[in-house]
């Protein structure tokens, strides 16, 4: 009778601890979930990436305040018309924009939503490219072989900032040095061919294809070489566009231009001397498609 009497006491409690183990297992993954997402709305510092953007960004894009407001990430997952929309709304309110690129099909992604930026907006997208580091907070350019610290994450910095018009742009062009990156060998011959062939009369234009990330990846690293082969009084510009004949293909014009001696105006005259009184001059911001 014991026995039965137990059975029966067990068969009335069993409901009442399936509803309790519900319970339980609800509050736990609201518990899991709740920290996930404290995780993903922390910045895009470091290498990971924010999860939102007001831009509808490419990937990661940097929050609004910090070492990180106006930074963007290119993802390898090919969304480079959202980057490239995001790179023109942060050009359009800042007038310049940071976007990084770890990897060969990062980098890739750049370059592609560099053109596609250059041919929607009214003005070309010029850009430098710089090896970056977080030894330094994410903020800090380094060189290839830099002193970015030991066993720090380095990556690939494109600064972007609004060119001119494109009528003035293509006008100026004139006849094309065309080269084509490779994904195979060092990218240093690469970046020696760009400098060299600034000599010649035209544009050196180095082409690469959507579906060789590693060539992208081996210009982009040809770019941040530059700076390093060049004197300290040369400025590297590129724009990168796609080409029309092949929707997969794009291309990067470099110049190699010589840094402009600023002769003093009244405007630097006047935030020199305020400077010295003590005084914080205010910041301009570079309007975008400046002639």
């Amino acid at each position: 009778p014991n026995l039965v009497l137990a059975m029966i006491a067990a068969a009335m409690l069993r409901p009442f601890a399936l509803r309790c183990g519900t319970a339980a297992a609800t509050s736990r993954r609201a518990a899991a979930i709740g920290t996930s997402s404290s995780s993903a709305s922390t910045g895009a510092g470091g290498g990971g990436s924010s999860s939102s953007s007001s831009d509808g960004g490419g990937g990661g894009v940097g929050g609004k305040s910090g070492p990180g407001a106006n930074r963007l990430w290119a993802a390898s997952g090919g969304r480079e018309v959202n980057l490239a929309r995001a790179i023109w709304g942060r050009l359009k309110e800042n007038g310049a924009v940071d976007v990084d690129a770890r990897g060969a099909p990062s980098c890739g992604s750049a370059l592609r939503a560099l053109a596609l930026a250059s041919r929607d907006a009214p003005c070309v997208v010029e850009f430098d490219v710089r090896w970056a580091s977080d030894a330094e907070g994410g903020g800090g350019a380094i060189g290839e072989g830099g002193a970015g610290g030991q066993g720090a994450a380095r990556w690939l910095r494109f600064s972007a900032r609004a060119g001119p018009r494109w009528d003035r742009f293509k006008k100026n062009l004139g006849r094309f040095l065309t080269m084509t990156a490779s994904g195979r060998g060092d990218f240093r011959p690469l970046a020696k061919a760009i400098k060299a062939r600034q000599r010649e009369e035209g544009t050196v234009t180095v082409e690469g294809w959507r579906d060789d990330p590693l060539a992208a990846y081996a210009l982009a690293k040809a770019l941040a070489e530059l700076p390093r082969l060049c004197s300290s009084q040369s400025i590297v510009r590129c724009v990168a566009a796609p080409q029309k004949d092949d929707k997969d293909a794009f291309a990067v014009h470099v110049w190699i231009d010589r840094a402009p001696v600023a002769s003093p105006t009244p405007e630097l005259t006047e935030a020199a001397a305020g400077a010295a009184s003590g005084s914080s001059a205010t910041q301009r911001v570079a309007a975008p498609c400046g002639g």
